[in-house]
């Protein structure tokens, strides 16, 4: 696994605990893609779906820490 400093890294992250197209397992979408249609179809960006309650719930985390310290 690879870790990485909260304030250190530029990536976008989405997490989905819904039901997403009959599914309801929690899943995280995280990458360098800004979330815009011209920059998912024609940019070079990787963005990856991960499928896992216990990954969300890390990313979960990992946004309250950030939202916190930013005073929110």
């Amino acid at each position: 696994m690879v870790t990485h400093s909260l304030f250190g890294s530029h990536n976008k992250q989405m997490l989905i605990d819904g039901d997403f197209s009959g599914a309801t397992t929690p899943r995280v979408y995280t990458g360098s893609a800004n979330l815009t249609g011209s920059s998912l179809r024609s940019a070079d960006e990787a963005i990856v779906r991960i499928t896992s309650a216990s990954y969300h719930a890390r990313y979960s985390s990992a946004f309250h820490k950030i939202r916190s310290a930013c005073g929110g």
